[in-house]
């Protein structure tokens, strides 16, 4: 599962004067700072990116992507409300797969209370999480939006990358891929 959280301010994720501030600023494309406990990105945008792009950039292997924010996006939402911030609920019922709230809504749709962790997991995985393990699953994003394939087309990526690939020197069992074309048009054939 990854994580995005979507906020409209300026967002410092560094000190000024530190060498990942610096380089930040330097004209670096992307600045990746790695500690024993995780690896950070900072990569500077010409614009607010929108929910669809993100799959793209945080890359295969997810089962799941849970974003706060991005009111805007086609995406399923769970709207969360509290009685205390008051006001009727962001989206209607039929925008909304479900809802967490700690008082009855006026709006026609499920609602979970705020203490119903567990149940609401369940929910989620039995509406998002339901491929059977083991199978094989294969993404493909073009221009960093994900692209939805058959069951033809997974299975033809599939069966022809595993081939090609298989038969490199030093590749061994393969478990997982992560291909990335840039600049396609420049390809030659030979």
């Amino acid at each position: 599962m990854a994580t995005v959280k979507h906020v409209i301010k300026d967002l410092e994720m560094d000190k000024p004067g530190k060498d990942s501030w610096r380089l930040a600023r330097s004209g670096a494309d992307s600045v990746y700072v790695s500690t024993p406990d995780g690896l950070y990105m900072h990569h500077p945008l010409k614009r607010d990116m929108k929910l669809e792009e993100l799959p793209g950039l945080i890359g295969p292997g997810y089962d799941l992507l849970l974003a706060e924010g991005f009111k805007e996006s086609r995406f399923p939402k769970i709207e969360v409300h509290r009685k205390e911030i008051g006001g009727d609920l962001l989206f209607r019922s039929h925008q909304l797969l479900a809802a967490v709230s700690d008082e009855p809504l006026q709006e026609p749709v499920l609602t979970f209370p705020l203490d119903a962790v567990e149940e609401l997991v369940d929910f989620i995985i039995a509406n998002f999480l339901s491929e059977p393990r083991g199978e094989a699953r294969v993404e493909l994003f073009v221009n960093e939006v994900p692209i939805q394939l058959n069951p033809f087309m997974v299975n033809i990526l599939n069966r022809n990358l595993s081939a090609l690939v298989s038969v490199l020197r030093g590749v061994g069992e393969i478990n997982s891929m992560n291909l990335h074309i840039k600049n396609w048009k420049n390809i030659e054939a030979p």
